[in-house]
C-alpha cells in the first residue's frame, strides 16, 4: 500500500525527493477546479518531500508550464530538542523555548520551517550537541511529526 497524499506541484519542481515548504494558496488558486487536490491534501507551514511523479500535465495560472499530480508523505525534520528528552525512538511534544538571539546559529534548528509549537513528533536519529547562547543544554534530533 502506498502511503502519503496527491497534491499539485509545478511541473519545474515535480521531482522525486523534491523537498517544499507549503505555504497557502495563492489568490490565482480562487475558483480553480483542482485547488482541492492541490490545496485540500497538504497543511499550510508543512514541509513535504516527493516520493512519486505521476504523468498528466494540468493547466494552472499560478505554474508556468502548468503542474503535476505527485505524492508526498511529510519531511523529516531536524530539530534541537532538550537532552533530557532525547531518546531514539520517543514520541515527544515539541516545546519551541522564547529566545530574542536572533543572531544565534542554531535559530534554524531551534525553530524550524516545518514544525510548529505542540506537534508531537517522533524521535529517530539523535546527533551532535547544539550550541545555545542561552546556555539551554540541546541535542539535535531528526524527527518525524506522529499524528
Amino acid at each position: 500500500m502506498k502511503r502519503g497524499v496527491i497534491t499539485l506541484l509545478g511541473v519545474g519542481q515535480a521531482r522525486v525527493g523534491m523537498k517544499f515548504l507549503h505555504e497557502g494558496a495563492s489568490s490565482l488558486c480562487e475558483g480553480c477546479k483542482y485547488s482541492s487536490v492541490c490545496l485540500g491534501n497538504v497543511e499550510e507551514g508543512r514541509v513535504y518531500v516527493v516520493e512519486e511523479v505521476l504523468e498528466n500535465v494540468l493547466p494552472c495560472p499560478v505554474h508556468e508550464g502548468g503542474v503535476r499530480a505527485v505524492r508526498v508523505v511529510e519531511a523529516d525534520i531536524s530539530t534541537a530538542i532538550p537532552v533530557e528528552a532525547a531518546v531514539e525512538g520517543a514520541v515527544i511534544r515539541l516545546e519551541f523555548r522564547k529566545c530574542d538571539v536572533n543572531d544565534c546559529p542554531s535559530w534554524s534548528l531551534c525553530f524550524p520551517l516545518g514544525l510548529k509549537d505542540g506537534d508531537k513528533c517522533k524521535i529517530l536519529k539523535l546527533g551532535e550537541r547544539v550550541e545555545c547562547r542561552r546556555g539551554l543544554n540541546l541535542v539535535r534530533a531528526l524527527v518525524h511529526r506522529h499524528v
